[in-house]
């Protein structure tokens, strides 16, 4: 009778312990630092819209993320929202970070603190790296130049080619690989034009590329800005091909460039690795939104789950998270650079 009496006190604790640990949703404060309101606010909403599916994906498993939006993109706004977050609410992921020039002015803040952080879009490979625990699953700037600066010369024939680019990290990266490219494979860069990334106007910019002339132009920014330089090329009277960025897969850029925007060619990062992952939320996303999600939604809706998978195997410990999303990422820069890649044209 004891050791009846024993087995099933046994048999009821460990029922407690599993209901204990699988009915009451956990929550965990995690980060995301994006525009969310001004120009650059689509690219915060394509981010934040790809979170709160997964989010909704993850209650139905009994995990529950508090995440608490930062509208947060120069470089005053992240260091102070980080701070505010890690000094009231412990934080130790952010879960998405969109601007690159937040993530440079904060980078040493968030290695110090040991906070996890994901990059959600291209980055340069000196500031998004494993040992400072800053992690993401896009192709750095580095392979998407090369990819653009191949088709220039192989398959549009381009010799001299003009470049306009966004100031600050991402789009000097750019600016300095795609040129690198050219001249490698032979080409040559003829104007080359930084703009600040407040700038609305570029008429003189475009002014100075009509005068060398170029037989390609390669546009690196991103949002409305983007679209006031294809509309300025174009009314200035230049009808070279032109050739940019992932950035430019936005609904809303697409829209506003119309016609002008003909025959544009770029490349969207593709996460190939993560295919049969990516099936149902596309379908339930174009469900929902009319549209395919957009790689910076794909990235956050991944990042999301991965990490709350990574929660639930490691306990809540960051290193074996950390461990996890090494792993992760030298999984997916073993696949083929051109296969991380999709050609794309307006």
């Amino acid at each position: 009778m004891k050791q009846s009496s024993k087995i099933l006190s046994i048999f009821v604790i460990t029922i407690l312990v599993f209901v204990s640990c699988n009915s009451a949703p956990s929550k965990r404060v995690v980060a995301v630092l994006a525009p969310l309101t001004g120009s650059f606010s689509q690219s915060g909403i394509y981010i934040q819209n790809g979170i709160e599916i997964a989010k909704a994906e993850l209650k139905k498993r009994n995990i529950e993320l508090n995440v608490s939006y930062e509208d947060a993109c120069l470089p005053v706004e992240v260091l102070k929202a980080l701070k505010y977050l890690n000094r009231n609410k412990k934080l130790k992921t952010v879960l998405a970070n969109y601007c690159l020039i937040g993530l440079g002015a904060s980078k040493d803040y968030l290695t110090k603190n040991n906070i996890i952080t994901f990059q959600n879009d291209t980055f340069p490979s000196e500031l998004v790296d494993n040992k400072s625990h800053i992690f993401s699953l896009f192709p750095p700037t580095k392979d998407e130049a090369a990819e653009l600066a191949q088709y220039s010369i192989r398959q549009l024939k381009a010799k001299k080619i003009a470049s306009i680019y966004v100031s600050g990290q991402w789009g000097e990266s750019f600016s300095k690989h795609f040129s690198d490219s050219i001249n490698n494979l032979g080409g040559e860069i003829v104007e080359s034009i930084n703009v600040p990334i407040s700038a609305l106007n570029f008429k003189a910019e475009i002014f100075k590329i009509k005068k060398a002339n170029p037989d390609l132009i390669f546009i690196a920014h991103v949002g409305a800005q983007l679209v006031e330089i294809i509309k300025e090329i174009r009314k200035i009277g230049i009808k070279v091909p032109l050739i940019s960025t992932g950035s430019i897969n936005d609904k809303s850029v697409i829209e506003a460039i119309g016609d002008l925007g003909k025959g544009l060619v770029f490349f969207v990062p593709h996460f190939k690795a993560f295919e049969e992952r990516l099936v149902v939320f596309k379908e339930g996303y174009k469900a929902k939104y009319g549209s395919y999600p957009v790689p910076l939604t794909q990235h956050a809706y991944l990042i999301t789950i991965l990490y709350a998978e990574g929660l639930q195997a490691c306990a809540d410990d960051s290193s074996c998270i950390a461990k996890r999303f090494e792993e992760e990422v030298l999984r997916v820069n073993k696949i083929k650079q051109d296969s991380r890649f999709v050609l794309s044209s307006l």
